[in-house]
């Protein structure tokens, strides 16, 4: 059967973060809506090349599914079946797929993004069969068939500024929930997607989450910290102070950023790792095991930082260096490449064995 478009894109756009959606309109009738409706928003309506689509659409051109209101799929979320998005509902990330009947209303954020296993990019998010979610919340592991009305935590006040170039809202608590009450004010977000409604996660102060960050489970942020583009602040941790993370840092468990300490790229900072003063960590690196970061430390190019390092002063860790073993290095250190065991084994040589002549011997 020859492929056949449901929808086509109108001229009205809604800008997010630093995508561009467009609003939707049918071209035939099908389920209950008509040719010449109007529908929600979308970043993309597929390719089609020999009939087929060659790109992933927002929203199926097959099927009965369809965005009502100002409901939106994006950033590689999909919506497909006889699926229907209501209100501000929202889908992203590309492992977001609402399908099956689902029906979502109100706020609901489907976020692909976000699985249990988020920092290695398995699993994904599928929202599926008579599956209906009401509220606002974000869905990050969901069950087919399941009904679900989620109670919101904060919501967005009349207050805005703009920030970076993005208009961002302060929040306002609605209920109580840690250590936050009711009425409380908090930082600012560009949009619901920003800040779970479930657990205790906050943002507090002038911090600031937007783009496609979030803030979720009983992460927090404080003073003037912020999150941006696909940067996630979750577990326990916390970024407080001047603290910025972006492009998709992921900042989990108990980690806890200050000062004016910047991660991005594809970083991971996870357990109890510390990153205060001016530290920088970028481009596939990862601060694990406890390490504790400060001064001006730099590391980046798929370094790793672990097991109980203490770094501190000008020291430099790059090119697939390893550091960790309780290694203590500061001022003026260069570690890269193949000089990273030497600095791992902390251990002394068996007494049967010639110490080996290769290199810089660990201290």
């Amino acid at each position: 059967m020859a492929f056949e478009r449901k929808y086509e894109l109108t001229d009205e756009t809604l800008h997010v973060s630093k995508m561009v959606l467009r609003r939707i309109r049918a071209v035939r009738d099908f389920g209950d809506v008509k040719a010449g409706d109007l529908g929600g928003w979308v970043s993309s309506d597929g390719a089609v090349v020999g009939g087929r689509t060659t790109r992933r659409a927002s929203l199926d051109h097959d099927g009965d599914c369809w965005l009502y209101g100002d409901a939106k799929s994006f950033a590689g979320g999909r919506v497909c079946g006889d699926a229907k998005l209501y209100d501000q509902s929202e889908v992203i990330g590309e492992k977001g797929v609402v399908g099956g009947t689902a029906i979502i209303r109100d706020r609901v954020v489907v976020d692909g993004r976000q699985t249990a296993s988020f920092a290695y990019g398995y699993g994904g998010v599928v929202v599926g069969t008579t599956a209906e979610l009401t509220g606002a919340g974000h869905v990050t592991n969901p069950r087919s068939g399941f009904k679900v009305e989620y109670e919101p935590k904060y919501e967005l006040t009349g207050e805005t500024r703009d920030h970076e170039g993005l208009t961002v809202h302060r929040i306002r608590a609605v209920r109580d929930f840690g250590n936050v009450q009711a009425g409380d004010l908090g930082g600012w977000v560009e949009g619901e997607r920003n800040l779970s409604h479930t657990g205790e996660a906050w943002i507090a102060n002038d911090a600031v989450a937007a783009g496609m960050s979030v803030v979720r489970d009983d992460a927090q942020m404080r003073n003037q910290a912020a999150l941006y583009d696909h940067a996630i602040l979750t577990g326990s941790a916390s970024m407080e102070d001047d603290a910025i993370a972006d492009d998709h840092a992921k900042i989990v468990d108990r980690a806890w950023m200050g000062g004016e300490s910047y991660a991005t790229g594809w970083t991971w900072v996870t357990e109890d790792s510390t990153l205060s003063d001016r530290v920088e960590v970028r481009d596939n690196t990862e601060i694990s095991g406890n390490a504790d970061l400060s001064g001006n430390v730099k590391v980046r190019d798929s370094a790793v930082v672990t097991e109980d390092a203490v770094l501190s002063g000008n020291v430099v860790v790059a090119d697939k260096a390893v550091v960790g073993a309780d290694t203590r290095l500061r001022g003026h250190e260069r570690i890269k490449g193949e000089e990273s065991l030497t600095y791992v084994q902390q251990q002394e040589p068996d007494e049967e064995e010639e110490e080996p002549d290769d290199g810089p011997q660990p201290w």
